[in-house]
Protein backbone atom coordinates (compact mmCIF):
# COMPACT_ATOMS: atom_id res chain seq x y z
CA UNK A 1 0.00 0.00 0.00
CA UNK A 2 1.81 3.22 -0.70
CA UNK A 3 1.54 6.72 0.88
CA UNK A 4 -1.81 7.56 -1.23
CA UNK A 5 -3.50 4.35 -0.45
CA UNK A 6 -2.78 5.11 3.06
CA UNK A 7 -4.66 8.52 3.40
CA UNK A 8 -6.93 8.22 0.96
CA UNK A 9 -10.36 7.17 1.79
CA UNK A 10 -11.42 6.67 -1.94
CA UNK A 11 -9.42 4.91 -5.26
CA UNK A 12 -10.35 5.80 -9.25
CA UNK A 13 -12.21 2.85 -10.45
CA UNK A 14 -13.74 2.20 -13.96
CA UNK A 15 -17.36 2.72 -11.51
CA UNK A 16 -15.95 6.26 -10.44
CA UNK A 17 -14.94 6.72 -7.07
CA UNK A 18 -15.58 5.00 -4.10
CA UNK A 19 -14.75 3.60 -0.77
CA UNK A 20 -12.26 1.58 -0.42
CA UNK A 21 -9.77 1.93 2.73
CA UNK A 22 -10.72 3.19 5.87
CA UNK A 23 -7.55 3.33 7.58
CA UNK A 24 -7.85 7.14 6.78
CA UNK A 25 -11.00 7.11 8.78
CA UNK A 26 -9.99 5.59 11.32
CA UNK A 27 -6.82 7.72 11.95
CA UNK A 28 -9.24 10.32 11.67
CA UNK A 29 -11.85 8.72 14.44
CA UNK A 30 -8.42 8.56 16.58
CA UNK A 31 -7.04 11.49 16.02
CA UNK A 32 -11.63 13.04 17.22
CA UNK A 33 -11.61 10.89 20.06
CA UNK A 34 -8.33 12.20 21.40
CA UNK A 35 -9.85 15.96 21.17
CA UNK A 36 -13.12 15.06 22.63
CA UNK A 37 -11.35 13.24 25.56
CA UNK A 38 -8.88 16.79 26.53
CA UNK A 39 -11.75 19.19 25.09
CA UNK A 40 -11.66 20.67 29.25
CA UNK A 41 -7.97 21.74 28.52
CA UNK A 42 -8.41 23.56 24.99
CA UNK A 43 -12.20 24.55 24.78
CA UNK A 44 -12.95 27.94 24.37
CA UNK A 45 -9.89 29.14 24.84
CA UNK A 46 -7.02 30.58 21.93
CA UNK A 47 -5.31 27.18 22.01
CA UNK A 48 -8.47 26.33 19.86
CA UNK A 49 -8.45 28.82 18.05
CA UNK A 50 -4.59 28.03 17.32
CA UNK A 51 -5.19 24.42 16.62
CA UNK A 52 -8.34 25.56 14.25
CA UNK A 53 -6.09 28.11 12.32
CA UNK A 54 -3.26 24.78 12.06
CA UNK A 55 -5.71 22.49 10.83
CA UNK A 56 -7.15 25.48 8.01
CA UNK A 57 -3.63 25.96 7.21
CA UNK A 58 -2.52 22.62 6.70
CA UNK A 59 -5.56 20.93 4.94
CA UNK A 60 -8.39 23.35 4.08
CA UNK A 61 -6.89 26.46 2.16
CA UNK A 62 -4.06 23.96 -0.25
CA UNK A 63 -7.62 22.37 -1.51
CA UNK A 64 -9.02 25.97 -3.00
CA UNK A 65 -5.84 27.46 -3.73
CA UNK A 66 -5.85 24.68 -6.65
CA UNK A 67 -9.14 26.92 -8.05
CA UNK A 68 -7.63 27.89 -10.98
CA UNK A 69 -6.22 24.55 -12.27
CA UNK A 70 -9.45 22.92 -11.69
CA UNK A 71 -10.89 25.97 -13.81
CA UNK A 72 -7.86 25.65 -16.30
CA UNK A 73 -8.53 21.60 -16.66
CA UNK A 74 -12.93 22.29 -17.02
CA UNK A 75 -12.16 24.30 -20.11
CA UNK A 76 -11.08 23.74 -23.31
CA UNK A 77 -9.96 27.43 -23.63
CA UNK A 78 -8.56 28.71 -20.17
CA UNK A 79 -7.50 32.73 -20.01
CA UNK A 80 -6.38 33.56 -16.47
CA UNK A 81 -7.00 36.87 -16.54
CA UNK A 82 -10.86 36.46 -17.27
CA UNK A 83 -10.61 33.75 -14.61
CA UNK A 84 -9.59 35.98 -11.72
CA UNK A 85 -11.93 38.46 -12.83
CA UNK A 86 -14.83 36.29 -12.78
CA UNK A 87 -13.74 34.98 -9.23
CA UNK A 88 -13.36 38.57 -7.96
CA UNK A 89 -16.93 39.56 -9.51
CA UNK A 90 -18.57 36.34 -8.43
CA UNK A 91 -17.35 37.20 -4.57
CA UNK A 92 -18.11 40.48 -5.06
CA UNK A 93 -21.74 39.76 -5.75
CA UNK A 94 -21.82 37.63 -2.54
CA UNK A 95 -20.31 40.10 -0.57
CA UNK A 96 -23.18 42.64 -1.79
CA UNK A 97 -25.57 40.38 -0.55
CA UNK A 98 -23.85 40.75 2.53
CA UNK A 99 -23.97 44.04 2.94
CA UNK A 100 -27.87 44.76 1.83
CA UNK A 101 -29.34 41.26 3.17
CA UNK A 102 -27.06 39.61 5.79
CA UNK A 103 -29.97 36.93 6.92
CA UNK A 104 -30.27 35.64 3.24
CA UNK A 105 -26.60 35.49 2.38
CA UNK A 106 -26.31 33.25 6.08
CA UNK A 107 -29.25 30.90 4.61
CA UNK A 108 -27.38 30.63 1.18
CA UNK A 109 -24.55 29.89 2.75
CA UNK A 110 -25.87 27.08 4.97
CA UNK A 111 -27.60 25.78 1.94
CA UNK A 112 -24.45 25.89 -0.50
CA UNK A 113 -22.10 24.15 2.51
CA UNK A 114 -24.57 21.42 2.78
CA UNK A 115 -24.51 21.06 -1.59
CA UNK A 116 -20.88 20.87 -1.39
CA UNK A 117 -20.16 18.50 1.29
CA UNK A 118 -22.75 16.44 -0.19
CA UNK A 119 -21.38 16.67 -3.81
CA UNK A 120 -17.55 16.15 -2.75
CA UNK A 121 -18.20 13.61 0.31
CA UNK A 122 -21.23 10.90 -0.37
CA UNK A 123 -18.81 9.88 -3.38
CA UNK A 124 -16.85 8.21 -1.07
CA UNK A 125 -20.12 5.91 -0.38
CA UNK A 126 -21.65 5.67 -3.31
CA UNK A 127 -21.30 6.08 -7.15
CA UNK A 128 -23.25 8.79 -9.06
CA UNK A 129 -25.76 7.11 -10.17
CA UNK A 130 -28.76 8.80 -8.39
CA UNK A 131 -27.30 9.81 -5.85
CA UNK A 132 -27.95 13.68 -6.38
CA UNK A 133 -30.84 13.74 -3.81
CA UNK A 134 -28.63 11.29 -1.62
CA UNK A 135 -25.77 13.49 -1.86
CA UNK A 136 -27.68 16.31 -0.67
CA UNK A 137 -29.50 15.21 2.18
CA UNK A 138 -26.28 13.70 3.45
CA UNK A 139 -24.57 17.48 2.90
CA UNK A 140 -27.49 18.54 4.85
CA UNK A 141 -27.69 16.40 7.88
CA UNK A 142 -23.59 16.03 8.43
CA UNK A 143 -24.35 20.16 8.15
CA UNK A 144 -26.58 20.01 10.66
CA UNK A 145 -25.51 17.65 13.00
CA UNK A 146 -21.90 19.71 12.98
CA UNK A 147 -23.62 23.42 13.82
CA UNK A 148 -26.73 21.85 16.40
CA UNK A 149 -24.57 20.58 19.09
CA UNK A 150 -23.77 24.33 20.65
CA UNK A 151 -27.53 26.05 20.06
CA UNK A 152 -26.74 29.24 22.26
CA UNK A 153 -23.21 29.76 20.56
CA UNK A 154 -25.11 29.09 17.34
CA UNK A 155 -27.37 31.86 18.52
CA UNK A 156 -24.62 33.79 19.35
CA UNK A 157 -22.40 33.10 16.10
CA UNK A 158 -25.55 33.79 14.01
CA UNK A 159 -26.10 37.31 15.39
CA UNK A 160 -22.88 38.53 15.23
CA UNK A 161 -22.11 37.12 11.86
CA UNK A 162 -25.67 38.70 10.67
CA UNK A 163 -26.17 41.78 12.76
CA UNK A 164 -28.75 40.72 14.82
CA UNK A 165 -30.79 40.04 11.54
CA UNK A 166 -34.52 38.37 12.46
CA UNK A 167 -34.65 36.29 9.35
CA UNK A 168 -31.35 34.43 9.87
CA UNK A 169 -31.96 33.88 13.69
CA UNK A 170 -35.62 33.07 12.67
CA UNK A 171 -34.61 30.13 10.57
CA UNK A 172 -31.97 28.51 13.01
CA UNK A 173 -34.45 29.05 15.84
CA UNK A 174 -37.30 26.52 13.35
CA UNK A 175 -33.87 24.29 12.72
CA UNK A 176 -33.44 23.94 16.44
CA UNK A 177 -36.68 22.48 17.23
CA UNK A 178 -35.34 19.56 15.40
CA UNK A 179 -33.72 17.00 18.21
CA UNK A 180 -29.72 17.31 17.11
CA UNK A 181 -29.73 13.78 16.75
CA UNK A 182 -31.97 13.15 14.14
CA UNK A 183 -29.45 14.46 11.62
CA UNK A 184 -27.20 11.59 12.95
CA UNK A 185 -29.65 8.95 12.32
CA UNK A 186 -30.64 10.31 8.93
CA UNK A 187 -27.14 9.96 8.23
CA UNK A 188 -26.84 6.66 8.99
CA UNK A 189 -29.95 5.81 7.18
CA UNK A 190 -28.44 7.89 4.07
CA UNK A 191 -25.41 5.47 3.94
CA UNK A 192 -27.37 2.14 4.86
CA UNK A 193 -29.52 3.21 1.72
CA UNK A 194 -26.44 3.28 -0.67
CA UNK A 195 -23.69 1.15 -1.73
CA UNK A 196 -24.11 -2.21 -2.59
CA UNK A 197 -21.65 -4.09 -0.41
CA UNK A 198 -22.89 -4.23 2.79
CA UNK A 199 -19.65 -5.46 4.36
CA UNK A 200 -18.19 -1.86 3.40
CA UNK A 201 -20.14 -1.03 6.52
CA UNK A 202 -17.32 -2.77 8.80
CA UNK A 203 -14.79 -1.54 6.78
CA UNK A 204 -15.92 2.40 6.53
CA UNK A 205 -19.14 3.22 7.10
CA UNK A 206 -19.35 2.17 10.88
CA UNK A 207 -15.80 4.14 11.49
CA UNK A 208 -17.02 7.19 9.79
CA UNK A 209 -20.04 7.20 11.70
CA UNK A 210 -17.95 7.14 15.48
CA UNK A 211 -15.93 9.91 14.16
CA UNK A 212 -18.92 11.64 13.24
CA UNK A 213 -20.50 11.03 16.71
CA UNK A 214 -17.41 11.74 18.29
CA UNK A 215 -16.88 15.32 16.27
CA UNK A 216 -20.41 16.09 18.41
CA UNK A 217 -18.68 15.73 21.55
CA UNK A 218 -15.83 18.26 21.17
CA UNK A 219 -16.89 21.60 20.04
CA UNK A 220 -19.34 23.56 17.63
CA UNK A 221 -15.70 25.21 16.17
CA UNK A 222 -13.58 22.31 16.85
CA UNK A 223 -15.84 19.87 15.45
CA UNK A 224 -16.87 21.78 12.17
CA UNK A 225 -12.81 22.20 11.53
CA UNK A 226 -12.17 18.35 11.72
CA UNK A 227 -14.32 17.33 9.91
CA UNK A 228 -13.94 20.50 7.00
CA UNK A 229 -10.12 19.87 6.76
CA UNK A 230 -10.09 16.39 7.97
CA UNK A 231 -12.63 14.61 5.63
CA UNK A 232 -13.64 17.15 3.36
CA UNK A 233 -10.62 18.83 2.12
CA UNK A 234 -8.34 15.45 1.99
CA UNK A 235 -11.22 14.22 -0.10
CA UNK A 236 -11.71 17.18 -2.56
CA UNK A 237 -7.66 17.14 -2.71
CA UNK A 238 -7.39 13.61 -3.50
CA UNK A 239 -10.21 14.34 -6.25
CA UNK A 240 -8.41 17.06 -7.75
CA UNK A 241 -5.25 14.74 -7.79
CA UNK A 242 -7.55 11.43 -9.71
CA UNK A 243 -8.42 14.19 -12.27
CA UNK A 244 -6.55 17.40 -13.06
CA UNK A 245 -3.15 16.48 -11.78
CA UNK A 246 -3.41 12.57 -12.67
CA UNK A 247 -0.25 12.02 -14.13
CA UNK A 248 1.53 14.06 -11.43
CA UNK A 249 3.05 13.43 -7.86
CA UNK A 250 0.92 14.35 -5.28
CA UNK A 251 4.18 16.40 -3.61
CA UNK A 252 4.41 18.63 -6.85
CA UNK A 253 0.10 19.12 -6.80
CA UNK A 254 0.80 20.66 -3.22
CA UNK A 255 3.87 22.66 -4.52
CA UNK A 256 1.71 24.60 -6.97
CA UNK A 257 -0.80 25.15 -4.00
CA UNK A 258 1.72 26.91 -2.04
CA UNK A 259 1.92 30.20 -3.12
CA UNK A 260 -1.76 30.57 -2.78
CA UNK A 261 -1.40 28.92 0.16
CA UNK A 262 1.01 30.70 1.97
CA UNK A 263 -0.81 34.11 1.00
CA UNK A 264 -4.33 32.81 2.82
CA UNK A 265 -1.97 31.94 5.87
CA UNK A 266 -0.40 35.11 5.95
CA UNK A 267 -3.64 37.12 5.68
CA UNK A 268 -4.71 35.21 8.52
CA UNK A 269 -1.88 35.30 10.99
CA UNK A 270 -2.07 39.35 10.58
CA UNK A 271 -5.59 39.17 11.05
CA UNK A 272 -4.74 36.99 14.51
CA UNK A 273 -2.17 39.91 15.64
CA UNK A 274 -4.19 42.39 14.65
CA UNK A 275 -7.08 40.87 17.28
CA UNK A 276 -5.30 40.04 19.66
CA UNK A 277 -6.53 35.92 18.85
CA UNK A 278 -9.52 38.16 20.10
CA UNK A 279 -11.28 36.48 16.79
CA UNK A 280 -14.41 36.32 18.30
CA UNK A 281 -15.15 40.08 18.88
CA UNK A 282 -17.39 42.02 17.66
CA UNK A 283 -15.79 42.10 14.37
CA UNK A 284 -13.55 39.65 14.15
CA UNK A 285 -16.00 36.34 13.37
CA UNK A 286 -18.36 38.16 10.79
CA UNK A 287 -15.11 39.19 8.98
CA UNK A 288 -13.56 36.02 8.85
CA UNK A 289 -16.84 34.38 8.24
CA UNK A 290 -17.99 36.46 5.33
CA UNK A 291 -14.42 36.36 3.47
CA UNK A 292 -14.50 32.36 3.55
CA UNK A 293 -18.60 32.41 2.35
CA UNK A 294 -17.72 34.69 -0.04
CA UNK A 295 -14.32 32.22 -1.40
CA UNK A 296 -16.73 29.15 -1.29
CA UNK A 297 -19.27 29.96 -4.14
CA UNK A 298 -16.39 30.50 -6.65
CA UNK A 299 -15.02 27.79 -5.41
CA UNK A 300 -17.57 25.03 -5.18
CA UNK A 301 -18.74 26.40 -8.91
CA UNK A 302 -15.29 25.13 -10.20
CA UNK A 303 -15.72 21.59 -8.12
CA UNK A 304 -19.24 21.27 -9.45
CA UNK A 305 -17.58 21.54 -12.89
CA UNK A 306 -15.13 19.02 -12.19
CA UNK A 307 -17.26 16.82 -10.82
CA UNK A 308 -19.78 17.10 -13.57
CA UNK A 309 -17.25 17.37 -16.40
CA UNK A 310 -15.87 13.89 -14.65
CA UNK A 311 -19.58 12.30 -14.96
CA UNK A 312 -19.70 12.82 -18.07
CA UNK A 313 -16.45 11.41 -18.87
CA UNK A 314 -17.14 8.43 -17.11
CA UNK A 315 -20.11 8.02 -18.87
CA UNK A 316 -18.05 8.49 -22.34
CA UNK A 317 -16.12 6.54 -21.44
CA UNK A 318 -18.74 3.19 -20.71
CA UNK A 319 -20.35 4.15 -24.08
CA UNK A 320 -16.85 3.44 -26.09
CA UNK A 321 -16.59 0.32 -23.65
CA UNK A 322 -19.82 -1.26 -24.97
CA UNK A 323 -19.62 -0.23 -28.28
CA UNK A 324 -16.06 -1.66 -28.53
CA UNK A 325 -17.26 -5.09 -26.71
Amino acid sequence: MNLTQLINPVTMNNQGISARSGVHTSVLLLLVAAAALTRQYWKDSQMEFWLSSVLIVAAGIPHGALDHFVARHNRKKFDLTVYIFFYVVCAALYLTLWWFAPGIAFLIFLLITAWHFGETDFSCFADKKGAGLYSFVYGTAITMWLLMQDKPLLFRWTTLITGDNQTALSAVSRLAVVPVYTWFLLLCLILFLVGENRREYLRVKIPFLLFVLCLGQTSLLMGFILYFTGWHSVNALLHIKGSVFRDVEGKLMLEKALPATLSATSFLIVMGFMSNGAWLDRFGLPALFILLSILTVPHMIEMHRLYTHRSESTRSTGRKTTQAE
